[in-house]
């Protein structure tokens, strides 16, 4: 092919071989007024090489009149690589001028062109780096604007790769790239750990030249991704030792910090903190602040056993009344959870995930679209409608890997009797636990729904090799000490556990006192209070048994899902139907 278009090339005069070079550094799309500003040549006589082009068949004209493409992208590259790098990079610097002229004050609408151009003359051209910042940085919000992450976040590497080339750039404007890619890299999901490694890199320049409105920007926008652990936890304490107390910046900062310490269980040094961010947004009538410390109670409660279901609602109507996509995106789903464990309410479930998911696409942020969709999948599953699959499906094509959804898959399996399916799911965590651990964004989510699965299938399965296996994991988890939101919808996996040991004393312990609180109380695969009656019969105290198991037959009736185990349990248990050696249950 390239000896075919070389041949093309060979019929043209010198003149017009180097007026295309010129053009294939201009792109595979060119303009004539782009070419009569750069090159050295009148009207006339740039006419007639341009034309020379069209007959060799190099060139074509594009249906806007002046303007001229490649007939093939080939073409382009060939005539390039008859340019020298150096007399390349040269060339950038003038044609992206000549853009810049030609489009004057709407040269932003070239933001793209114009930043690939400037980027690679800055290398010659120190004049030109200011430039290639500017534009790399419009460039990127309307990539972001379309949210094409992976665009932007290839935009910013390249720009960073190139200017350090080039002898790098200052200090806040090199800060400046680092933050935008960061912000790609993040929203685009699977590197969030090099997006928090390219804001941190930004935050530190930032807050040592005291630019505290850019070191806020980038401590707020690393929230919602939960990322970080300590390190952005210290980010945030820095941030918030930057703003004067009383302005709303503080008071985000703040709301952030909270709900991490509430997440490790520092309830008390939470609320503190919130108290601090709602008394901001009442004193500046901040009603985004407010949001956000409402969401930010609402979940640390949950995660320290107290209900969060009614700041979960008014943070949700609060952010469809504010037009606030992303935490519409959070809360929606949050206030669907907070049913599901707290009222079974399946009816409000479904309104929330459903107005969850439809908030999350419109961000566009694939780890908010993965949370929604597992959450509403979640509701369709206790409503019995295994086969709707819509938005478990959505959530795998998202990312079949994240130990949530792979433990929502085999619970759909589960309940559908598909054995096949639910061993897929459990061999997937197989291959998660031997090749692939290291590289998950939280080793916490692996140990917590892995062993969860792993636990259901011995109590649906009695094999030894599941038992095995979810001990293994919680006790894994149990010394890593993942946090208080491993126990999150998993309540019963521990309990299985220790009834698997066959240890009395450890058993007797579980059920006296199971790790649970009040605004989790309806969770768990069986259900908790299923589990508290196995544990029971194996503790040989029948009456308190048939007692929890009653009371799980009285509670779940709304589920489809848990109601049919419970109703299962209470029914063996009625019929004398126990074997303390172990059984096989039948689905």
């Amino acid at each position: 092919m390239k000896e075919a278009l070389g041949r093309r090339l060979d019929r043209l005069s010198g003149e017009a071989n180097e007026l295309l070079k010129l053009a294939a550094v201009a792109g595979r799309e060119f303009s004539y007024e782009t070419l009569s500003l750069v090159a050295e040549h009148d009207d006339e006589t740039l006419l007639r090489l341009l034309e020379e082009g069209l007959g060799a068949r190099v060139i074509e004209e594009a249906q806007q009149a002046g303007r001229f493409r490649f007939t093939h992208a080939l073409m382009q590259e060939t005539l390039l690589e008859e340019i020298s790098t150096t007399r390349r990079v040269r060339l950038h610097g003038p044609i992206g001028e000549a853009i810049e002229q030609r489009y004057g004050d709407r040269a932003r609408e070239q933001a793209a062109r114009l930043a690939g151009h400037f980027v690679e003359s800055a290398a010659l051209n120190r004049d030109h780096a200011a430039r290639a910042v500017r534009y790399s940085g419009l460039a990127v919000e309307e990539a972001l604007d379309r949210l094409a992450w992976p665009e932007a976040a290839a935009h910013f590497e390249h720009a960073l790769e190139l200017l350090e080339t080039a002898g790098g750039l200052p200090p806040l404007d090199e800060a400046a790239l680092h933050e935008g890619l960061g912000r790609a890299l993040v929203a685009m999901g699977g590197r969030e750990a090099d997006g928090f490694r390219e804001a941190a890199l930004a935050f530190r320049v930032y807050a040592d030249a005291a630019d505290t409105g850019a070191a806020f920007r980038v401590a707020a926008a690393l929230g919602p991704a939960g990322i970080g652990g300590h390190r952005y936890e210290g980010m945030l304490a820095e941030a918030i030792s930057l703003q004067p107390e009383g302005n709303p910046e503080r008071g985000f900062l703040e709301c952030e910090l909270a709900f991490r310490r509430g997440l490790r269980g520092e309830h008390g040094e939470s609320l503190r903190r919130l108290d601090v961010a709602f008394a901001i947004a009442d004193r500046t009538g901040n009603r985004h602040l407010e949001l956000r410390a409402l969401e930010a109670r609402a979940t640390t409660d949950d995660f320290n056993g107290r209900p969060g279901l009614d700041d979960h609602v008014r943070a949700a109507a609060l952010a469809d009344e504010l037009g606030d996509a992303p935490v519409a995106a959070r809360a929606h789903p949050m206030a669907a959870l907070s049913h599901l464990t707290h009222t079974l309410d399946l009816g409000a479930a479904l309104r929330h995930a459903e107005a969850g998911r439809r908030a999350a696409e419109k961000t566009g942020l694939s780890a908010q679209i993965l949370t929604a969709a597992y959450l509403e999948s979640l509701v369709h599953l206790n409503l019995g409608e295994v086969s709707n699959r819509e938005a478990l499906e959505r959530a795998l094509e998202l990312s079949p890997l994240d130990p949530r959804i792979v433990c929502t898959r085999f619970c759909f399996a589960l309940v559908s009797g598909n054995n096949e399916e639910a061993e897929a799911s459990l061999e997937t965590f197989d291959h998660l636990d031997r090749e692939l651990r290291g590289s998950l964004r939280s080793t916490s989510s692996f140990l917590v729904w892995g062993s969860c699965s792993y636990a259901a299938w011995w109590w649906a399965t009695g094999l030894a090799s599941a038992r095995d296996m979810a001990t293994r994991l919680c006790e894994e988890e149990r010394r890593s000490r993942c946090g208080r939101w491993g126990t999150i919808g998993c309540f019963s996996r521990p309990g299985l556990v220790t009834i698997a040991s066959g240890d009395a004393a450890r058993i007797a312990a579980w059920h006296d006192e199971p790790e649970t609180g009040e605004s989790w109380r309806y969770s768990g695969l069986p259900p908790l209070q299923v589990v508290r009656g196995l544990a029971a019969e194996k503790l040989g105290r029948p009456a308190e048994a048939l007692a929890h198991h009653n009371e799980a037959f009285d509670v779940y009736r709304p589920s489809l899902w848990l109601w049919p185990i419970a109703a299962l349990e209470r029914a063996r248990l009625l019929v004398g139907d126990w074997n303390s050696g172990g059984r096989k249950r039948r689905r």
